[in-house]
């Protein structure tokens, strides 16, 4: 071994390891820490003075985090009503995060939802090949940047079909039924 050398190398590793401790730091706080990009809906959250607003601990998410944003969801668990009402419990099992900024938040496979879990039935002529997009349209759903929501701001009747009463008959179904819209006239 050659014993010259061996303080230059013990100098040269200690300088490396001081400007290494001093660099590390410096570097963009995401770019150290992240996991991935957050996805369009949430990139307003990026950054690692953000991360606390999400996780509890490294890696850790509790969904009492996300339903501080989540408003309107979490009326609907506390109320017991919903999709959500029994899923509430671990939004990240089916929600996850920092996968880059085009991946969907909201993975399903439609043909195989079942829209009984939302506490609405689809009976009749509603389950008969109706797109979802027929009830969950843009003017029916609350506004949203970026995303989509299958919330409805309202379910009655009249948010999809023409009131031809003009709210003169509260309930439609004391005379209609989603087997057939049509009413016998005695």
């Amino acid at each position: 071994m050659d014993k010259k050398g061996f303080p230059f190398r013990c100098r040269v590793f200690t300088l490396f390891f001081m400007f290494a401790s001093f660099i590390i730091p410096c570097l963009e706080p995401e770019v150290r820490e992240s996991p991935g990009k957050l996805s369009r809906v949430h990139r307003e959250l990026s950054g690692v003075e953000n991360c606390a607003g999400c996780h509890t601990a490294k890696g850790k998410i509790a969904p009492s985090k996300c339903l501080d944003c989540h408003k309107e969801l979490a009326l609907r668990i506390s109320a017991g009503k919903g999709y959500h009402k029994e899923k509430g419990k671990d939004c990240a099992a089916c929600h996850q995060e920092h996968n880059g900024e085009n991946y969907p938040l909201v993975q399903w496979n439609i043909e195989e939802f079942d829209h009984r879990e939302t506490g609405y039935l689809l009976t009749g002529a509603h389950r008969k090949g109706t797109a979802c997009d027929s009830c969950h349209t843009p003017a029916n759903s609350p506004a949203r940047e970026n995303s989509k929501s299958f919330f409805l701001k309202d379910n009655r009747c009249s948010a999809c079909h023409k009131d031809v009463h003009n709210g003169s008959q509260p309930d439609c179904t004391d005379c209609h039924t989603t087997k057939d819209w049509s009413v016998d006239i005695w």
